[in-house]
């Protein structure tokens, strides 16, 4: 980094941006995460005050549309108490940003958005002791207010940030004891601030991966195999031989790709290849994945594990006992990735849209054999992640083939090639057999999950009972896949909701008890039953006996330390499930951005819609056979429902993760309803091609 004048910079322990809940298991956690390791200067940059007074902010979170520029903008502001519109911010540069594991896990307000806030409060301190010595008075006697240090009893005393820096290179680390604001009334935390990106976004000024555009960049098309586990035999490019313009064939071990100058030529170039490939046969399909998912279990972890499940069975009045099946989903991100490379002498510069730069940095660096210093990895603007980002493995083919050629060269996925060749939100199957009294005692709750995949991190998620019973087991596992498992918004969260929630309100059924009379009478945190009882009271719900045309189902969550409740009114108009009002209650602890969580919790619910009502991958023998959008379903704008969301701002919890909370619950609620509207009970996802017809 250059040595800088006339500036105030505070400097933050990057190990904090790491998940509290993680940092115990910290080795483990790199495994399974993408994380790098640790660089050993743990202080890095985080804030800065410019001789002209301009506040910028360093975080190598990224923004992929949850909003986080402006929750962190908000926060810094609110210790400054300085204007958000007067604070910059840098994300995902790893020559510029601290470092850090990734933008995963609704971690971001919870570790980073606290660490900028702790930055902040420690600039402000600082400045508190500039104007205190020019005063010649306690630092006690002075508070911030819109770029100015003012004394509280003298207004007339006021020194601007640029006058207190001076000519001064200031660097301050933030202590290990730091006092956040005690304001009763915030400035601008909890309150609606307007999207600081929301300009750009909606009239087309932001810059994304495939906009950057280098002097003299190719552009790469990358021939790739037509099926899981393909090689090639044998390339005859004899046709390109008749074109008279400019293209390069680059063949590097399994790397088959041909160089142009627009987009439009590589493409037009590369159908004119005749690749032969080996395909392997006898691959899995879709229909094999439960036998796949019992067959082979391994790397199971028992979570809970309390009484014994056998005694509580004897106590029961009614035994249930039930299996719940997933399928394979996409992430279907808006934008297919891109990325750009560039090598400047033996500096390697690349722009890609990742959810981890840091990581990226890190794989370059092995890959070329390259010190830190050679390798920055720049993040531009990124449409839509939800995990899936966090591999980037076009980033090391655009820097390879930029590399062999000695020029900037882009890569691209088509929409197809960003399904076939990202990664799953695991298959998944679930058996849960529990007993009930008469009087709605759960005696006994049995709960054994398969997530496809080997990170057992993922089918962990979501999978622990809140209900209260003597008698609990509960147990996760690993199995094999046929395709490439990864991150997926809340990762096994929402799949291991799904099979408890619906399977509650079995319970609950048969013993002829109210689905939500039944919740309250088996939880025991308040902050459960505060927003059932919340999202209750705005869906005006009413215990049902009867058929209606209304179906009506609730369904409630937990997801990294937030809490949440869903309701919903569904129809069924001709052949087709309709969503007609979702309402939602969610207690994030203290709420810092109240307009991006209402934005995150409503996405999540229209990303749920998808992945309950109508997504699922469809394989065979190694072949993707609806990679895009003509034969993937997902939600269509007239698909959404009404929404409202309550935030439960719970001002003495410390802030926890809004991004995943509208995805954990919606496929129990919606499950729920149908049974309440049609009698129908679906076990299997998605949901529509499961119903009956009428």
């Amino acid at each position: 980094m250059k040595k800088n004048n006339n500036l105030l910079e505070i400097f933050g322990d990057i190990n904090l941006s790491i998940p509290k809940r993680m940092r115990a298991g910290q080795t483990g956690y790199r495994t399974v995460t993408y994380m790098t390791e640790i660089p050993e200067d743990n202080f890095q940059r985080m804030l800065s005050i410019n001789k002209d007074g301009i506040v910028t902010i360093y975080a190598s979170k990224v923004d992929y549309g949850q909003g986080i520029k402006t929750g962190f903008i908000i926060a810094v502001a609110e210790e400054l108490c300085l204007e958000p519109e007067k604070i910059n911010i840098i994300l995902g540069d790893t020559d510029l940003c601290p470092w850090d594991p990734g933008t995963f896990g609704s971690d971001s307000t919870a570790s980073v958005g606290l660490l900028l806030r702790n930055a902040a409060t420690t600039a402000r301190e600082k400045l508190y002791e500039l104007a205190a010595e020019r005063a010649g008075i306690s630092k006690d006697n002075f508070i911030s207010i819109n770029g100015y240090i003012e004394q509280k009893d003298n207004p007339s005393v006021a020194y601007s940030f640029s006058e207190l820096i001076g000519q001064q290179n200031i660097k301050v680390n933030i202590p290990e004891n730091i006092s956040l604001s005690s304001k009763i009334d915030n400035l601008y935390i909890g309150n609606n601030i307007k999207r600081i990106d929301g300009l750009e976004k909606v009239t087309g000024k932001s810059k994304y991966s495939r906009d950057i555009l280098v002097p003299e960049m190719l552009f790469a098309k990358v021939i790739r195999p037509p099926a899981y586990g393909a090689t090639i035999n044998k390339i005859d490019s004899t046709n390109l031989q008749k074109i008279s313009s400019y293209y390069q064939l680059i063949h590097e071990g399994d790397l088959l790709a041909i160089l142009a100058e627009s987009d439009e030529a590589a493409q037009h170039l590369s159908s004119m290849i005749d690749v032969s490939w080996h395909t392997l046969d006898g691959q899995a399909s879709r229909w094999d994945m439960p036998k796949i998912l019992l067959d082979s279990k391994f790397d199971t972890s028992v979570l809970q594990e309390e009484g014994n499940i056998d005694v509580g069975l004897n106590e029961a009045d009614i035994i249930l006992e039930e299996t719940y099946y997933v399928p394979y989903i996409s992430t279907t991100p808006m934008e297919p990735r891109a990325a750009v490379a560039k090598w400047d002498d033996d500096k390697l510069i690349v722009w890609a849209g990742t959810q981890r730069p840091h990581g990226i940095k890190s794989e370059l660096m092995k890959l070329f054999n390259l010190q830190a210093k050679q390798v920055r990895v720049i993040t531009p603007e990124i449409g839509g992640g939800f995990g899936a980002k966090s591999l980037y493995p076009i980033a090391s083919e655009a820097s390879i083939l930029s590399k062999i050629v000695n020029k900037p060269v882009r890569v691209a996925y088509s929409r197809n090639e960003e399904t076939i060749f990202s990664s799953f939100r695991p298959a998944a199957l679930m058996e849960v057999k529990a007993g009930v009294t008469i009087d709605g005692s759960i005696t006994a709750w049995s709960f054994k999950a398969v997530h496809a995949g080997e990170r057992f991190l993922i089918g962990r998620r979501g999978a622990t009972t809140p209900y209260s019973s003597k008698n609990i087991f509960v147990e996760v596992s690993c199995a094999d896949s046929p395709l490439k498992t990864g991150s997926y918004r809340s990762l096994g969260a929402a799949v291991n909701h799904f099979a408890r929630e619906a399977f509650i309100d079995e319970l609950s059924r048969s013993i002829k008890c109210d689905p939500l009379e039944f919740r309250l009478q088996n939880l025991k945190d308040e902050r459960y039953i505060n927003v059932l009882r919340s999202v209750a009271n705005k869906i005006q719900w009413q215990s049902s006996t009867s058929p209606t045309k209304i179906g009506q189902g609730l369904a409630i969550g937990i997801d990294v330390g937030s809490y949440v409740a869903l309701a919903v009114h569904i129809e069924i108009i001709g052949t087709e499930i309709k969503i007609s009002k979702v309402a939602a209650a969610i207690d994030c602890g203290l709420a810092i951005d109240h307009d991006g969580i209402v934005n995150q919790v409503e996405g999540g619910i229209i990303q749920g819609l998808g992945g309950t009502l109508y997504e699922a991958i469809e394989f065979e023998n190694g072949t993707i056979i609806n990679p895009g959008f003509t034969r993937y379903r997902v939600p269509k704008i007239n698909n959404i429902p009404e929404i409202h969301v309550e935030i439960l701002d719970n001002k003495t919890t410390p802030s926890s993760g809004a991004g995943e909370l509208g995805i954990v619950p919606i496929a129990a609620a919606i499950s729920n309803a149908l049974f309440d509207l049609t009698g129908q009970r679906v076990r299997e996802l998605p949901i529509q091609r499961q119903l009956q017809s009428s």
